[in-house]
């Protein structure tokens, strides 16, 4: 493991230590990738991880998204972030579930933003 991805894992096992009513019943693989998803949200949107662990989305049928923001509206617009994480220790066969992911992540913004013709 390199030094970033060491200090990633360990910032993610003080998380899970400090917050372990955040991630209940699940095995410890699970729990560190949603811990992931939590401290990328916080820290990409500067906003504390208490704030960050409402936008998970994790679960069946979340059409591939971990976490999602809505911004405040400012002169009727708002900006949507959308997050999809992972966190593996092993990248064997990370090509193909890019693929996988891409295919759904396109699938959901033409269901969301091309208009439907009644």
């Amino acid at each position: 493991m390199n030094i970033n991805a060491s200090i990633i894992d360990q910032q993610l096992s003080g998380l899970l230590e400090k917050h372990a009513d955040w991630f209940p019943d699940r095995d410890e693989t699970k729990r560190r990738s949603i811990a992931f998803v939590v401290l990328c949200m916080a820290n990409f949107l500067d906003f504390p991880l208490e704030s960050a662990i409402d936008w998970l989305t994790d679960g069946g049928n979340d059409a591939g998204i971990d976490g999602l923001h809505i911004g405040d509206v400012e002169d009727g617009e708002f900006v949507v972030t959308i997050f999809q994480a992972k966190y593996k220790k092993n990248w064997t066969g990370f090509l193909t579930f890019l693929k996988t992911m891409y295919g759904k992540f396109l699938a959901l913004f033409r269901c969301c933003l091309i208009p439907i013709e009644i």
